[in-house]
C-alpha cells in the first residue's frame, strides 16, 4: 500500500526517498513540521486499486473549519465546526459558502440535515474579523437512493406498458372501421344488382308466358 499526494500539481509518495514526503512508519504516512504548502490532494493505493482522495488544507491562520474529509452521502446529516487554534469552539460564527454568507451560528456549529447535491461547494467560517481557510464538502448519491429509484421504476413501468397497450388496441379498432363501412357499402351495391336481375328474370318469363 502507498499514500500519494498531489500538490500544486505534481504527485509524490510517502517514503523514505530524497523526492518523496513525509516518512513511513508502519502502515503510517508521517509528515512533521506542516506548512501551507503541504496542501494538497491525499490518498492511498494498492497494485489494483485507490481510495477516495481527500483535501487536507494547512493553515496558520486562527480558525479552523472542520468538514468531513470524505465525501457524505446524500439524505445523511453533517455538522460542520468552526474552531479557534486551540482546538476550542468559537462562541458564535458567520458561515459562508463559495464566498457567500450563508447564517449565523451562536455556538459556532452549522449542521445541513438531510445533505443533498446542491450543498457541495466551499465553506469557510468568520469569527472575531477573522476568517478560516475554504473546505470543501463533497456530495455523493447514496445507494439507498438508487434503490428507491429502481422501486419507483418496478411501480410506475407496468402502468405505463399497459397505458400504451390500450391506447394501440383502440387506434387499431378504430382504423378499422372504415374498412368495415366500405365492405358493408359494396354489400348494398352488391344488393341492388341482384334486385335488378331479378326484374329482368321476371320480364323474361311474362314474356314468354303471353307468347
Amino acid at each position: 500500500m502507498k499514500v500519494k499526494r498531489t500538490v500544486e500539481g505534481k504527485t509524490q509518495q510517502c517514503g523514505n526517498r530524497r523526492e518523496d514526503f513525509g516518512f513511513i512508519n508502519d502502515s503510517f504516512c508521517i509528515v512533521s513540521d506542516l506548512s501551507r504548502s503541504d496542501s494538497g490532494l491525499y490518498w492511498c493505493e494498492s497494485s489494483d486499486r485507490s481510495s477516495e482522495q481527500i483535501n487536507i488544507t494547512v493553515t496558520d491562520g486562527a480558525l479552523i473549519l472542520e468538514v468531513p474529509a470524505l465525501p457524505v452521502l446524500t439524505g445523511s446529516d453533517v455538522t460542520l465546526r468552526c474552531r479557534l487554534r486551540s482546538g476550542l469552539n468559537t462562541e458564535s460564527a458567520d458561515f459562508l459558502k463559495n464566498n457567500i454568507k450563508i447564517r449565523s451560528e451562536p455556538d459556532g456549529e452549522f449542521i445541513i440535515r438531510g445533505v443533498q447535491q446542491s450543498d457541495e461547494g466551499f465553506y469557510a467560517c468568520d469569527f472575531d474579523q477573522a476568517q478560516s481557510a475554504r473546505s470543501r464538502l463533497r456530495v455523493k448519491a447514496s445507494s439507498l437512493s438508487v434503490v428507491r429509484l429502481f422501486c419507483h421504476l418496478v411501480v410506475v413501468c407496468p402502468y405505463c406498458i399497459s397505458t400504451v397497450l390500450m391506447v394501440s388496441i383502440y387506434c387499431s379498432r378504430t382504423g378499422n372501421k372504415p374498412a368495415v363501412s366500405m365492405e358493408m357499402t359494396q354489400s348494398v351495391g352488391g344488393a341492388q344488382g341482384l334486385d335488378e336481375e331479378y326484374d329482368d328474370i321476371t320480364y323474361d318469363v311474362t314474356t314468354e308466358h303471353d307468347f
